[in-house]
């Protein structure tokens, strides 16, 4: 075969692996983006259904889900833990499809919670040990835009004004769930996990399909027993004998320490809380949609830069783009309240939401999700991504629950506590996250190791000068 076309195949099939993947954020987003355009219809049939439990108890099954995942993605693997998780999230979707009554459709909410809880937490991995190095910044942004093409989805879903609406949405959730399970059958299972797993055959024929060539797939796989061989991680003991003790040690305290950090940071900034936010300044599904297909065109618009710029440049424009129009929603609220925007302070206030919406999906929704894929040690990167999972649906709460009650203290202070929030974040970042653009995941390990994980200043100084 010649080279060129060798290269393509190669590309192609890293295409159906990334794809294959990231259909649990698709399925992630759908399931938080369903609440919004089904709330009237669903109220409307079930009066009795608490509606604050059943908008945020997904955030509680997710948790469970995460912490329940840890196991499973070291002892099953990535791509199998994805399925299995299928399983909650289809008996969940089918539950709310039916309609039984207010309690089951709170159940059916849990289980889909703990679907995508799981399946949040082997996303991440999977996507990062299954893409090559030089365009794993590329290939981990596709993530971000499946969870915000499901909101899409979800939203677009609901828009027909019909009865039972929240039936063919709930239809429609199903549906996406059972393809993400089928399709995962056509690309192989992790070639890392494999390799931890203690079966190298495998492992080298999941290379040779992924990289389109048996040479190329030696000296990855070369690489990737080297790294597992010098952090203990073979044999198949690996990250499944680790403990929460572990995630203090040298050389993992640090990497913990970034990953977790950015995950609660992504949540803090308030994001969840603007997408509340829209619905009370556009009071159009329609105007929502055309919000979720900014999020859409602006994660899309950092595909080609976060390989290119690299992470921590795209983190702190991110948030400096943020800060700013949180700042600028604030003062706009100072003077015209919420309940009277109106004119030419609606229209400004939307597109302060729009503008931090889109800042948000240029780095600090796609590329935190990538750093988490990325800086985790192998022997403990599924307790460390289970953490990091458990915190980003921790904070998804606890934001969403407080927005109510921190808009009744003061309106405005609360977009400036968020733009507060986002100048920690670009702190954080320009002081202690090393740029991880262009290195394997070995790579990265070694470079923690070799500094012994002593964190702090002048230790990410050392990191970022590697």
């Amino acid at each position: 075969m010649p080279p060129a076309a060798a290269a393509a195949g190669a590309a192609g099939r890293a295409h159906l692996a990334v794809l294959a993947g990231v259909q649990g954020g698709l399925l992630l987003g759908f399931t938080m983006g369903f609440t919004g355009p089904v709330k009237g219809p669903l109220l409307a049939d079930f009066p009795d259904l608490p509606w604050a439990w059943f908008a945020s108890v997904v955030n509680i099954g997710a948790v469970a889900g995460s912490l329940l995942a840890r196991r499973l993605n070291d002892e099953v693997g990535r791509k199998a833990t994805l399925q299995l998780f299928g399983i909650p999230a289809a008996v969940g979707w089918a539950n709310l499809a039916a309609g039984f009554g207010s309690r089951q459709m709170l159940f059916g909410r849990v289980l889909t919670g703990v679907g995508v809880g799981g399946m949040s937490t082997a996303c991440p991995m999977f996507v990062a040990e299954v893409a090559p190095a030089k365009d794993r910044g590329f290939y981990g942004s596709w993530y971000q835009i499946a969870v915000t093409l499901g909101i899409l989805l979800a939203y677009v879903c609901g828009l027909p004004a019909l009865a039972h609406a929240w039936r063919y949405v709930s239809v429609a959730g199903l549906c996406l769930n059972l393809q993400l399970m089928a399709t995962l059958q056509l690309v192989p299972e992790s070639p890392r996990f494999l390799a931890k797993a203690g079966r190298p055959a495998e492992g080298r024929a999941a290379l040779a399909w992924l990289r389109g060539g048996e040479a190329e797939a030696e000296r990855e796989f070369k690489e990737i027993a080297a790294g597992l061989a010098g952090d203990g991680g073979g044999g198949g003991a690996g990250a499944a004998t680790a403990s929460w003790r572990d995630l203090a040690r040298p050389g993992y305290r640090l990497p913990v320490l970034i990953g977790v950090c950015a995950t609660v940071f992504q949540q803090t900034c308030g994001i969840n809380s603007f997408i509340m936010f829209t619905d009370d300044i556009l009071k159009s599904k329609a105007l929502g949609v055309g919000v979720m297909l900014v999020q859409v065109a602006a994660t899309a618009c950092a595909l080609p830069f976060v390989d290119r710029a690299g992470r921590r440049p795209m983190l702190i424009v991110s948030n400096a783009l943020m800060g700013a129009t949180a700042a600028g929603l604030g003062f706009i609220v100072r003077r015209t309240p919420v309940a009277e925007l109106a004119g030419a302070s609606q229209t400004l206030a939307a597109a302060s939401v729009m503008l931090y919406i889109a800042g948000f999906s240029l780095a600090m929704g796609p590329v935190v999700w990538l750093l988490v894929g990325e800086v985790f040690p192998s022997p403990v990167r599924s307790l460390a991504t289970s953490l990091a999972t458990c915190a980003v649906w921790l904070m998804s709460w606890l934001v969403t629950w407080s927005f109510s009650a921190l808009q009744r203290w003061s309106e405005p202070g609360t977009f400036w506590i968020y733009a507060g929030m986002t100048g920690v974040c670009a702190a954080f970042v320009a002081v202690v996250v090393p740029e991880t653009k262009g290195r394997s995941l070995e790579e990265i390990e070694r470079l923690f190791l070799r500094r012994g994980g002593r964190g702090g200043r002048g230790e990410a100084a050392r990191l970022l000068d590697a």
